[in-house]
């Protein structure tokens, strides 16, 4: 056996720390769930092999609901339900409907819940809570059977063997077989000195494997077999079969592997990287036993499992892959033939399906468009108090690909740039100087002296929090830190009723949007914005555009050339005008062609030059110096003394020609689209007395500014609040990261109503 394990990828790290994971599916497709300790429960697509399509649906859910940390998630896999509960005792069963999971069923009793079991047949669940409370419930909420069992049977965790029969494990290490209706059938005894903590099965299988803790696994393949299978003297943590029950795989805390048949003996040995102070916090089998996901806090490693000892082609390609960092497009540089590239290519694709840019395609990815829609989360940064982070949603966590740091509340403005965790170079971090209510600096040495660092320290907490806060001011302040250029900036007026947004970015113009609000200081409307949205799309991947800017500057280039090498002059301009062929022209050809035939071959070189090179773009930007000169001798030649008015005409024509195509190459703004974008008009409840919007169980929270933008009959922007000061922000074209996320900022800052 083998396991290739993903190198670092994108989405390999979110926050928080996941607590729980499990997997549902067939042997190419299948959803990972995941509970986290923020309550935040995960709904991610996985795919064994690279699709055969790009598909744009949502392949990620973030759900909420949960208001402490998620102990358990479960799949009902015959109904497609999937079932969570906290460390608080509550249970949700969530089902989906059409693009949305939303929760079906509610169970609270305000005690913790051990264990949650699906039946084969997903008609029914075992639920075991701490103070020993069993119950039997059926998927539609109604209690089947329940029992409560004395305080010196304490009960650990319980498993279904088929849709008839239920095992339950107990702390002092007895197991009891119960039928689906509570009947006692037999009881044993596992082991003496040793408490009973996890117990699982293969589905419709009574075959099991139970872990003490110890870290001693048992496997019976029934319940009545005396002898079981041991495995032992490794302290394993935690165990799960895989669904076919051939591979059953045990993993300590520290991060080592171990794959066992069905007989407690060791097929496979790995080990995963587990940083110092952390440990494994949960995995689970994928594909039908063909992947192994395994978090450790909020890292997560993904490995493909090769049943038998992989061809020597297949490992030393996969060994290639890792030298070159983990990036198939890196193979190209290789002198190896192209059936071997292709093959160090397929292990780019990733089994979790991830959209989250790289650390080196993150700036292209804030300022691109997409026709799919981007799911975020935008955070309040606790610590600092004056910066928000605009972060994707992934596995039921988030990862943070963008900052804005708010550099002045009077007259609010924002500096948005690159999170720090995806520069390339993050800032310093500046040292903890304070470890205790009383601790001193230990080294302030690269802080000026000031007066406010030489004052005498005077043993009251009030006063040292107050020299606490300037200390922290004069750090922030005085301490250079190597800080990125923002890629936008974020600035309102005094009102805060306008924003505008600018970047800096590559091919994009300076004003990216706009937005203005219409103030009602007695709230009895809505709020009401227009935004004034900046299409930037790059023009110069328009390759028919670039062919016609190319095509008509060198036919003006002609037409002047020609004009000035036929020597103009009051008398004679008449005359030779008549042999010029504009571009407005018409009419029938004469002598110029024959005035033009020097210089044919010329052009064609040059056109096929400005088109066909891969940077075409570079290219008209270097014509920028001849169409200021062309410009000059257009207006040279305007000036002289022509009588005749439709000569002049068409020279003007030229010349305002000549002027867009100019403006156009040099920027490209005057081919950029602005949308005039207004938000959706909510709707009033009479009811509850207050006005209303569908966010698609996005938002949680009632708050005035929460807003919708639609465009094309599509909606395109999505912004509201949730728990926790955070608020979601979902998007897609014609708003790129950058822009959405500016809005969103002006949203929140925006004082009236």
């Amino acid at each position: 056996m083998r396991l290739a394990w993903e190198f670092d990828w994108p989405g390999s790290r979110i926050e928080p720390a996941v607590t729980s994971l499990a997997w549902t599916g067939d042997a190419e497709s299948g959803l990972l769930a995941s509970g986290n300790e923020s309550g935040v429960v995960g709904i991610t697509l996985t795919h064994f092999s690279p699709p055969h399509s790009s598909d744009s649906a949502r392949y990620n859910f973030n759900l909420r609901g949960h208001h402490s940390a998620v102990s358990c998630v479960t799949w009902n896999r015959a109904k497609g339900k999937l079932a969570s509960s906290d460390q608080s005792g509550v249970i949700y069963v969530w089902a989906r409907n059409e693009e949305r999971w939303s929760v079906e069923l509610v169970n609270e009793r305000g005690v913790k819940v051990k264990d949650v079991n699906w039946s084969m047949c997903g008609t029914a669940a075992l639920i075991c809570y701490e103070d020993n409370f069993v119950l039997i419930g059926s998927a539609s909420g109604q209690r089947v059977w329940s029992t409560n069992y004395p305080a010196n049977q304490n009960v650990a965790c319980g498993v279904w063997l088929n849709a008839q029969l239920v095992v339950i494990a107990f702390a002092n290490g007895n197991l009891q077989l119960l039928s689906n209706d509570g009947a006692n059938l037999s009881e044993r005894k596992l082991c003496e000195d040793d408490e009973l903590v996890r117990i699982v099965s293969p589905p419709n299988d009574e075959r099991m494997a139970i872990l003490a803790k110890s870290g001693i696994v048992f496997i019976l393949h029934s319940f009545d077999q005396v002898d079981p299978y041991i495995f032992e003297d490794v302290g394993v943590s935690t165990i799960d079969w895989t669904s076919d029950g051939k591979y059953l795989a045990a993993i300590t805390p520290h991060g080592e592997i171990y794959i066992l048949d069905d007989e407690a003996r060791l097929i496979h040995r790995d080990c995963i990287h587990v940083p110092h102070g952390r440990k494994v916090t949960a995995f689970t089998w994928a594909h039908e036993g063909r992947a192994l996901i395994v978090a450790v806090g909020g890292n997560i490693h993904v490995a493909r499992v090769y049943p038998r000892v992989p061809s020597l082609y297949r490992l030393l390609s996969y060994k290639v892959w890792k030298l070159i960092g983990g990036d198939g497009s890196k193979v190209e540089s290789l002198a190896i033939p192209r059936a071997e590239k292709d093959t160090i290519k397929e292990y780019d694709h990733h089994i979790i399906r991830c959209e989250i840019p790289s650390n080196s395609g993150v700036h292209n990815f804030v300022s691109s468009l997409s026709d799919s829609r981007s799911y975020c989360t935008i955070k309040w940064n606790v610590t600092s108090g004056r910066s928000f982070s605009l972060c994707i949603e992934h596995l039921g966590g988030l990862v943070p690909i963008l900052l804005g740091r708010l550099v002045s509340r009077v007259r609010p403005r924002f500096h948005i740039n690159i999170h720090p965790s995806l520069s390339c170079h993050s800032p310093l971090e500046t040292p903890l100087l304070f470890s205790g209510a009383y601790s001193r600096v230990e080294d302030t040495a690269s802080i000026p002296q000031t007066s406010s660092l030489n004052r005498h320290s005077i043993p009251r907490l009030s006063l040292w929090r107050r020299s606490t806060r300037r200390l922290r001011a004069l750090i922030s302040r005085r301490v250079a830190r190597p800080i990125d250029a923002p890629l936008a900036h974020v600035s309102s007026n005094l009102s805060c009723t306008n924003f505008k947004v600018t970047a800096s970015l590559d091919n994009t113009p300076t004003l990216i949007a706009n937005v203005a609000y219409k103030t009602s200081v007695l709230h009895l409307q809505p709020r009401q914005m227009t935004v004034r949205l900046t299409d930037i799309d790059d023009p110069g991947e328009d390759w028919e555009l670039l062919r016609s800017w190319a095509g008509k500057y060198c036919e003006m280039k002609e037409v002047v050339a020609a004009v000035e090498r036929k020597g103009i002059s009051k008398k004679r301009w008449h005359d030779e005008l008549e042999d010029i062929d504009f571009i407005d022209g018409g009419g029938e050809r004469g002598e110029e062609e024959e005035l033009l035939r020097d210089h044919e071959e010329q052009n064609t070189e040059e056109t096929s030059e400005i088109i066909n090179d891969e940077d075409a773009k570079t290219k008209l930007d270097g014509i920028k110096e001849e169409l200021n000169e062309l410009q000059r001798r257009v207006d040279l030649i305007e000036k002289k003394a022509i009588t005749r008015p439709d000569v002049k005409k068409e020279l003007r024509q030229v010349s305002k020609s000549l002027k867009k195509i100019k403006a156009a190459v040099s920027d490209g703004k005057s081919n950029r689209r602005v949308y005039t974008l207004h938000n959706k008009t909510p709707f009033w409840n009479e009811h509850n007395q207050v006005y209303q919007l569908d966010f698609g169980g996005r938002v949680t929270q009632e708050s005035a500014k929460n807003f919708q933008i639609e465009f094309d009959g599509t909606q395109s922007l999505q912004f509201g609040r949730i728990e926790g000061g955070a608020y979601t922000l979902d998007f897609r074209r014609p708003f790129s990261p950058i822009q959405a996320f500016s809005i969103a900022l002006a949203s929140i800052t925006q004082r009236l109503k």
